[in-house]
């Protein structure tokens, strides 16, 4: 696997500054941008003189010789430090993203500054998430929560005081919020507040359950901190043993969504009729169900290699199960008609990888990061397929991940067994499948009474679309 190199170069940003005033930053492009502040301002003028350096000095415009050296010698600095940072990851041929080199730009600064640094501290088990080889997903989640978490800080230092924070005062933040500050009245205070903000507070309305999400991996930052010794356990502030004033993360009160019998008979119904990308959308739905609830991700790396031929089956195991347990058993699935056609109409058309389907023949480099940015852009499309499918029909509405709790309702009605079912899902804890099922609505698991065998077993796959 090559590693392209990024674009780094000097940018004067005018936002949020006085009027025909730049402040110069190190701009990183690398799929997305990133920027490395240098905390230097010019306006367009003396950025102009700045980059011209067959100027050697202007008075007019305050510059001598050494002074227009000196500002030319630590920009540069500046931006070769970032080409620096760019090839270590290169030289390791480690993927990686603008925001990460930017991250390790500050590591050129004592680890002191940064070492009970929350937003550091996400970000470093975001990049050992990721680069571990760990769902995507999961990484992008410490992010997000690290977003939340330092916006709420903005909020506690700018807007609570009457104060416009400047982009310096931001970047000193990421420092100097530290793990330590945390405590389950700080928590609280944030759930009240992000999942109602003020006006003009600047703060983005979350979710009770986004903001428990979040919780969670502030737990895991907590943890990793105290496995390294940075802080202590009397400050933990998720455990009653140690306090009596505690924060208790609530579990997900989500009702998992599934498709009833006949909505699943009004789709099999329709699907000859359906343009070319509603009907590809609708056939991964499908096999998703007749994968026992695989997520696309999962589907898009099944190889020809997972097929056995003598016995009709594929065999996968979940990423997200993957790199955690050890001797995980496979999923088996036996093949039927319906698989190889879906199998057929969507194959890859790429000739040199193995991937059966066609949701990766547009990917750039075979990386997490890659995989994730392709695999989300098919579910918003598939997305959009849905809504217009459920106008066709008469369904209210579904997504993909319908697919996973409508296969679950299906196991439970017709397996039973807690352990097979847990096992033909994937789940390593029988606990996960309890609470799983737990969650689906009573109607649902009564109303559909067929196999997924059964109930999919005339989806119409041999007719083309009109």
């Amino acid at each position: 696997m090559t590693i392209k190199r990024p674009k780094i170069k000097l940018y004067p940003d005018p936002r949020h500054q006085e009027e025909d005033i730049y402040l110069i930053q190190v701009q990183i492009s690398y799929g997305g941008r990133a920027y490395i502040s240098t905390g230097k301002k010019f306006s367009k003028n003396e950025w102009a003189i700045i980059q011209d350096r067959n100027i050697t000095q202007d008075k007019e415009n305050g510059f001598t010789s050494r002074k227009l050296k000196d500002i030319r010698t630590e920009l540069d600095t500046f931006e070769s430090r970032t080409e620096q940072i760019a090839q270590r990851f290169i030289d390791r041929n480690m993927p990686f993203t603008a925001t990460m080199i930017r991250d390790a730009f500050y590591d050129f600064k004592p680890a002191s500054l940064h070492k009970l640094s929350v937003y550091h501290l996400f970000t470093n088990l975001h990049d050992s998430t990721l680069l571990n080889g760990r769902a995507p997903k999961t990484a992008e989640s410490y992010l997000n929560a690290r977003s939340a978490f330092l916006n709420y800080k903005k909020y506690i230092e700018g807007f609570k005081k009457g104060k416009v924070l400047t982009e310096t005062d931001i970047e000193r933040l990421k420092d100097n919020f530290k793990i330590i500050e945390i405590d389950a009245k700080f928590i609280r205070e944030f759930e009240a507040t992000i999942t109602s903000p003020p006006p003009k507070s600047g703060l983005k309305k979350i979710s009770s359950a986004t903001v428990q999400s979040y919780c969670i991996n502030l737990r895991t930052v907590f943890n990793f901190c105290i496995k390294e010794g940075i802080i202590g356990e009397e400050i933990y502030p998720f455990d009653s043993k140690n306090h009596h004033n505690y924060f208790k993360i609530r579990p997900s009160q989500r009702t998992k969504k599934a498709l009833f019998e006949d909505d699943i008979t009004k789709l099999i119904k329709i699907a000859p009729q359906l343009p070319e990308a509603q009907r590809r959308a609708l056939d991964f739905f499908m096999f998703s169900i007749l994968t026992n609830g695989a997520n696309l991700v999962d589907i898009a790396k099944l190889k020809h290699s997972d097929i056995d031929k003598d016995l009709n089956t594929i065999s996968f195991v979940r990423q997200k199960t993957e790199k955690n347990v050890d001797n995980l058993d496979p999923i088996v699935i036996q093949l039927t008609d319906v698989h190889h056609q879906i199998i057929e109409r969507n194959k890859s058309i790429i000739t040199n990888n193995d991937f059966i389907f066609n949701l990766l023949d547009d990917i750039q480099d075979n990386t997490p990061l890659e995989i994730t940015r392709v695999i989300s852009n098919h579910l918003r499309n598939f997305k959009m397929a849905y809504k217009r499918i459920c106008k066709k029909v008469g369904i209210k509405r579904f997504t993909y991940q319908y697919a996973r709790h409508t296969y679950a309702t299906l196991a439970v009605k017709n397996i039973g067994n807690i352990e097979e079912i847990g096992k033909s899902m994937g789940h390593v804890n029988p606990k996960t499948t309890k609470n799983y099922i737990a969650s689906l609505p009573v109607q649902e698991a009564t109303e559909i009474t067929k196999l997924k065998t059964s109930l999919l077993g005339e989806y119409n796959v041999s007719e083309d679309h009109e």
